[in-house]
């Protein structure tokens, strides 16, 4: 049985506020395809569908593969989960069904900001800190620094400057600064004198009568514009540069808030904090937002108490948050270090008879799990698990293939047929057991031998053979198999049919008969006109055309058509012999027919055209020496018979025209 050991640490929560991210599904993306997150935020996979979610290593993600890399794991058609980075990197994550189509995404994950002091300078001075927290502490103290500011009833305004140089301090070089209402710095100047010892303190009130006894006895300097009232900012400079300020040059309206306070410029009393030990002139810092950012402990209107005096307090670095796991009572500077309990949600997809471990707990069954772990550093983990079980997996397949072609299943190639049995691993990393039958088809040979007709053919696949010989032809079979046919081709030479005439040539006078005969060699005859035998004896009136067909020993069937010409063969008209020239010019013709009748007749004479069918196509007047021209355009392509006839319908010479 397979076992997967998940071991969970506490992760340090350093005062990073953390978010969490939403990654749906639509259509065949991830929305949205990037994520880009802080370490220890979280993301959250919405319900996947017929999807599944993936951690893949980055070459496998660039080629659209679907490989797991045993990181986070969303199983296909599950409600989703939640990933929480454990390293600042980026994760490629696909969806395996749909990685061909490029369905994918990646969640980039920042380190944390690292809070601390990142001056060099400074005796606390962190390496490993990115952003700059506001605890450097320097010693010496470098410079003076504003120790108390009073904002009290009247005239009761007071600041005070603190040496804690280590030696004494020539306040020549040293301004107080004002700016009224908002401005630049300054719009009032106090130029200093004398010399401030070590650990001493130097307070500039007002110069009105009204001030407190308690403020002038403690006053070194006294200054008509010592009179601010919560929006002026007062600011100490050294040779011309601000180096420690009470607000800034915006005008915050009333007063600007400190330490979490409203408007505590105006009507409080304002003391540094023992920690510090140098001036700020990033007043949004100083201030802060809250008691524990703030550089400033805010008393209440005329507090006096610790007026002319202050101090710098020990020193002591921890956490100084009451809802750490590792709060240091005695810390009286925050270092950063606090730690926070962690809430961590996974999901894991696991084959039948897996389980996983959680701490203490084995889990083995599909279901939601919750557990509360101890970190090294006493903090409790609360860890939600979501498992799934994948079942195996049991496929039935098969196929026919044909003779030399093969079937791969996994790393075993198939050619013969039988039944295979194979154990793959699906895509969730779970058994599968694959059953293949497997048939062969081999390809097909065939032989036929076929003697036809003559001007018959023989058509194998998309082939037509029309001489003797011996082929060779590929074909695809039903099973989509190759089927060769050999085909022996020949044909059979058939007696020739000829039709022999009485009289010959084939020309009759009208009123006559003319006997048809078909050769011998033949089973049997027959003709167009639907008579059948080898002999045909008829009268015609016109030109006629004869078709015999016949049909020999092997059933092949020979044709063979004659014309027979019909002439009036009359010689005389009217008791006075003629000689009769007809001509028709041009035979064959398509278009125009010029018929002549060049010898002379006193009488007009009729032309008459019929077709092979005997019916008169049309009827023409004709005189000697005057030629007609007919339009045979109009006729249908064909043997016509032209007769010339005359006033009493008597035809005098017939002639036969070709239209094509």
């Amino acid at each position: 049985m397979k076992k997967l050991l998940l071991f969970l640490f506490c992760i340090p929560f350093l005062g990073i506020t953390q978010n969490s991210y939403t990654i749906n599904t639509a259509g065949m993306t991830f929305t949205p395809d990037t994520v880009t997150i802080n370490l220890g935020d979280t993301v959250e996979f919405g319900p996947l569908g017929y999807h599944n979610a993936v951690e893949v290593d980055e070459s496998i993600w660039t080629a659209n593969d679907t490989t797991y890399n045993g990181g986070f794991y969303f199983a296909l058609g599950s409600p989703g989960g939640y990933f929480i980075a454990d390293s600042a990197k980026t994760y490629y994550y696909v969806c395996q069904p749909h990685a061909s189509m490029e369905m994918k995404g990646v969640i980039i994950v920042n380190a944390l900001p690292v809070p601390g002091c990142i001056d060099s300078t400074a005796i606390n001075y962190d390496p490993l800190a990115t952003v700059d927290d506001g605890s450097c502490n320097y010693s010496p103290v470098g410079n003076l620094f504003i120790s108390e500011y009073a904002e009290g009833t009247s005239y009761n305004k007071y600041i005070e400057i603190y040496n804690g140089t280590g030696s004494s301090v020539d306040l020549s070089d040293y301004d107080i600064w004002k700016i009224t209402n908002g401005g630049n710095w300054p719009e009032y100047s106090l130029s200093l004198t004398g010399t401030l010892a070590n650990n001493e303190v130097y307070i500039i009130c007002s110069s009105n009568s009204n001030v407190s006894a308690t403020i002038l006895n403690a006053a070194d300097t006294l200054w008509f514009s010592a009179s601010w009232n919560g929006d002026d900012a007062v600011g100490l400079a050294k040779n011309g540069v601000l180096i420690d300020a009470v607000g800034n040059g915006v005008d915050p309206g009333v007063a600007w808030d400190v330490a979490g306070v409203v408007e505590a410029t105006r009507d409080y009393t304002l003391i540094r904090k023992c920690s510090v030990t140098h001036g700020d002139t990033n007043w949004i810092a100083s201030a802060g937002v809250d008691s524990l950012t703030s550089q400033w402990l805010v008393y209440p209107q005329d507090y006096w108490i610790d007026i002319d005096q202050h101090s710098i307090c020990q020193l002591i670095y921890g956490c100084t948050d009451l809802f750490a796991c590792n709060y240091d009572s005695l810390a009286t500077i925050n270092d950063s270090s606090c730690v926070y309990p962690v809430i961590w949600q996974q999901a894991f997809p696991i084959c039948d008879g897996d389980s996983i471990i959680v701490g203490n707990s084995v889990y083995n069954t599909a279901g939601n799990y919750t557990d509360t772990l101890t970190s090294s550093n006493g903090c409790d983990s609360i860890v939600y698990t979501n498992i799934s079980i994948t079942p195996p997996s049991i496929w039935q397949q098969a196929f026919s293939i044909c003779n030399g072609d093969s079937i791969i299943v996994g790393y075993s190639i198939y050619y013969l047929s039988g039944t295979y049995i194979d154990s793959l691993s699906t895509i969730y990393g779970c058994d599968s057991t694959v059953y293949t039958i497997l048939a062969v088809n081999n390809a097909t040979d065939s032989q036929q031998s076929l003697t036809l007709c003559e001007g018959d053919s023989l058509v194998v696949g998309s082939s037509i053979y029309y001489n003797a010989g011996n082929y060779f032809d590929t074909l695809t079979s039903v099973t989509g198999c190759d089927s060769i046919i050999f085909s022996d081709l020949g044909f059979y030479q058939s007696p020739s049919l000829f039709i022999q005439t009485s009289p010959d040539p084939p020309e009759i006078c009208l009123g006559e008969t003319i006997l048809l005969e078909g050769s011998a060699g033949f089973s049997y005859y027959w003709w167009d006109n639907g008579s059948t035998g080898s002999s045909l004896v008829d009268d015609p009136t016109l030109d006629t055309w004869y078709l015999l067909s016949a049909k020999d020993s092997n059933d092949c069937v020979v044709k063979k058509d004659i014309w027979v010409f019909v002439d009036s063969c009359i010689t005389s008209l009217n008791e006075i012999s003629v000689n009769i020239d007809l001509k028709v010019y041009p035979n064959p013709a398509s278009d125009k027919v010029s018929i002549l009748l060049s010898t002379k007749i006193d009488e007009m004479q009729f032309v008459e055209v019929v077709n092979t069918l005997g019916e008169i196509v049309n009827e023409y007047i004709i005189y000697s020496n005057f030629p007609l021209t007919i339009d045979v355009a109009v006729f249908t392509a064909g043997t016509y018979v032209v007769h010339l006839k005359d006033n009493k319908g008597r035809t005098i010479q017939t002639k036969r025209l070709i239209v094509d």
